[in-house]
């Protein structure tokens, strides 16, 4: 069941909009689970809202504890017992009985649902009936060991993983969501808290914003431009045709369902500069025309009819060259694959509008222009042009030259481009620290709550860190596109840390590395990073050993580290495969096991019985024994 919730948690495809811690110091976590199946069924009501999964609920379970002298003596064997309740929860088919009217199924009750009805079972031993709490104490309690806790600011705490629609917009499920948190909080029982821990929507507004400010931007400087080398009438034109353009874009968009997202809007942002172009060299040629004599509709023709051809050719050579982005079979293309469509349609849309709506703009807006005595040669005979004119000929001229020269300036370039950062997919400006906690395999998830506290204590001291949400025991949810969370593991933590902003976030993310290399917590191995753009790589340099022998393969990588080790730029390195986690081998002698009536299934229900204790029945409530 708890593999099931996990998985069901980092579906590639569900990622979580918004985090909700539910805590209650000293309330027993039953209750809070109780609270938190309420408060779940209540906002699955609010519109946009997909699914939502609980996450951090501890299972509950039924004890029976009892010893094997005690047993001894009053003659009853473990296996007795585990046959009392097996034989007492066992749910089989009870027949039926067919009436004119309908088939009515007969179904018996007395399935173990409380404590009582556990404590009242009869069992068979030694020529007598004794009920199990005679010989054994049943209780309630939990999972034990935990295989998943989580912290919120230092308290044991429940989250609500809400799941938006497909096609909803988050901007409105997220004043849904702020307005029935508040609805929440006013009800809620004295002691209980409901906090809210991630919400995509700030991210989604920043992003909006960024994308408007950059719009308008761009628009303030296409218009000036225009107004400055065209004339105002002009530069209306030219700067109409990029609301037309992001206008059919979305259209678009909509039709072919897709949606704003930090790809969409970065491509978006990417083709803002060449929006304008098609539709600057349209109106250009028709203020030239006019200028010839020739009226505003003959000039429109022109345009369409000497410019289309060669404006097209351009686009679909742009739009050709950002097609790997769009058709790459891997992760990366999958993630970035959008920009490729977005600036392709916004490209194409812009060669549209240049060849049809700006030469109508043209002939409704451009005004009356007296024709220039000399016509087109009087229109090129400025002092700037002819100063254009002599150098374009003294480049042709001295071809040889020229063509020197813009090899080695690209040599150069090439060059140059070592000195500057390479980076495909950059850093994530969210304002998250994640932090991993990683113990030598075998750790249990005790040892590692225990590393995991001092680190979320440190941090909670921080000025910087806001809130503080540890996951022990696997990653967390998958708040983030490209982020997945880490499968189960009892020696694995991760730590959340939202700051205010990009600033903090590095304060404090260079901080605590020096902190751990202080000795913060030196039984495990602490990695402090932050989210990135781009698909999910859980390191930055990967080296993959690959052979038939295991022992060879690890001979081979433990001198791979000790060379990426050696390195000065690497910081910190390890393997996948970590230690190796010690275990017992138990050599079962099976003629002795034969002599004494056992097999090697039921000896290693013997051993698991008397270390672990073993799961006998599970109908409403998970019934194990304990010795």
């Amino acid at each position: 069941m708890f593999i099931w919730k996990l998985l069901s948690l980092t579906r590639f495809w569900d990622v979580t909009f918004a985090l909700y811690s539910i805590e209650a110091p000293g309330l027993p976590p039953r209750e809070l689970t109780r609270e938190a199946e309420t408060l779940h069924q209540r906002i699955l009501q609010v519109p946009g809202v997909k699914k939502i999964d609980i996450v951090g609920e501890r299972p509950e379970r039924i004890f029976v504890e009892f010893s094997y002298p005690r047993l001894a003596t009053l003659g009853v064997s473990a296996r007795d017992i585990f046959d009392a309740l097996a034989r007492e929860n066992a749910v089989t088919p009870s027949g039926s009985v067919d009436t004119k009217a309908q088939q009515v199924y007969i179904r018996l009750d007395g399935a173990l649902d409380d404590l009582e009805k556990i404590r009242d079972t009869p069992t068979v031993g030694g020529g007598r009936t004794l009920k199990l709490s005679d010989i054994a104490d049943v209780k309630r309690g939990y999972e034990d060991p935990a295989t998943f806790l989580v912290r919120h600011n230092g308290q044991p705490a429940l989250l609500l993983s809400i799941v938006m629609k497909e096609g909803w917009n988050g901007l409105n499920l997220g004043k849904a969501l702020v307005a029935e948190q508040k609805k929440i909080s006013a009800a809620l029982p004295a002691g209980i808290s409901f906090s809210k821990v991630t919400d995509q929507t700030v991210n989604i507004r920043e992003a909006v914003d960024e994308f408007m400010l950059k719009f308008f931007v761009a628009l303030a400087v296409v218009m000036i431009v225009s107004f400055i080398s065209l004339g105002w009438r002009e530069g209306i034109v030219v700067a109409a045709a990029l609301p037309l353009t992001l206008a059919a874009v979305f259209v678009i968009m909509l039709m072919t369902g897709r949606v704003f997202d930090r790809i969409t809007l970065g491509a978006l942002i990417l083709g803002l500069g060449l929006l304008v172009d098609d539709a600057i060299i349209s109106i250009e040629i028709m203020v030239v025309k006019i200028e010839e004599g020739w009226s505003r509709i003959r000039a429109a023709g022109y345009a369409w009819s000497h410019t289309a051809a060669p404006m097209l050719a351009g686009t679909l050579v742009t739009v050709i060259g950002l097609m790997p982005v769009g058709f790459a079979p891997s992760s990366a293309g999958e993630y970035a694959g959008n920009i490729f469509w977005i600036v392709g349609f916004a490209l194409l849309a812009s060669w549209i509008v240049a060849v049809t709506f700006t030469p109508y703009l043209g002939v409704q807006l451009l005004p009356d222009m007296t024709a220039l005595p000399g016509g087109h040669a009087a229109i090129y005979a400025t002092p700037g042009y002819e100063k254009l004119r002599r150098v374009i000929a003294w480049a042709v001229r001295r071809k040889a030259l020229v063509a020197c020269t813009v090899v080695g300036v690209f040599l150069a370039s090439v060059a140059g481009m070592g000195f500057v950062k390479q980076q495909f997919f950059p850093q994530s400006d969210r304002p998250e620290v994640l932090v991993e906690v990683t113990e030598p395999q075998g750790t249990s998830i005790e040892a590692t709550n225990a590393s995991s506290k001092k680190v979320e204590d440190w941090l909670r001291l921080q000025p910087e860190a806001k809130i503080v949400t540890a996951y022990i025991g696997a990653g967390a949810p998958r708040f983030f596109f490209s982020y997945n969370p880490e499968l189960p593991n009892p020696n694995f933590a991760k730590i959340v840390v939202l700051t205010a902003n990009e600033k903090d976030r590095d304060r404090l993310k260079l901080r605590l590395r020096e902190r751990v290399g202080q000795g913060l917590v030196p039984e495990a191995r602490v990695r402090v990073s932050q989210l990135v753009f781009g698909p999910y790589s859980p390191w930055p340099v990967v080296f993959r050993v690959m052979g038939p022998n295991l022992e060879t393969d690890r001979a081979i990588a433990a001198q791979v580290q000790a060379v990426m080790l050696a390195n000065p730029h690497t910081r910190q390195v390890n393997q996948d495969w970590g230690e190796r986690a010690p275990t017992v081998h138990f050599v079962l002698d099976q003629a002795r096991l034969q002599l004494i009536g056992l097999s090697s299934r039921e000896a290693a229900e013997q051993i698991q019985f008397l270390l672990t204790g073993a799961p006998v029945t599970q109908v409403r409530e998970d019934i194990r024994t304990v010795e």
